[in-house]
């Protein structure tokens, strides 16, 4: 019984370890950069300083709007299969509830739609 109250604590903890690690790496300041109209094809580009922000510490998120806090909670990151790449990806969650899928290349954080048409955000890292 001792044994197997040890090897669940042990699997319990790379558990936990592995889930942190999900969350981590998306950790930080990020503005955005340019958004990616789906269906209509049309990319906007936004200059620096432009005041539409999001970060992420911890377990919770922050949501700006022209330097406005418009949005915070919790979120994590799970992964799940896309529809569109057929292939594991990260999502998301938001207070509870699952989101778009979150993908990090260099010092861009991007987010879209598991849509054909979806439309897609990409933010810089700023802190």
């Amino acid at each position: 019984m001792k044994n197997l109250f040890i090897l669940l604590c042990i699997m319990f903890s790379f558990g936990c370890k592995k889930k942190n690690e999900l969350e981590s790496k998306y950790y930080g300041k990020w503005e955005l950069s340019y958004t990616y109209g789906g269906f209509s094809g049309i990319k906007t580009d936004y200059p620096k300083g432009n005041g539409n922000i999001i970060s992420f510490a911890g377990k919770n998120y922050e949501m700006y709007t022209n330097n406005k806090l418009v949005k915070s909670g919790t979120f994590s990151v799970v992964k799940a299969h896309s529809n569109i790449e057929q292939r594991e990806v990260d999502k998301i969650v938001y207070d509870g509830e699952v989101g778009n899928i979150i993908s990090l290349n260099d010092n861009l954080l991007s987010f879209g739609m598991d849509a054909y048409d979806g439309g897609s955000s990409t933010y810089i890292k700023i802190n």
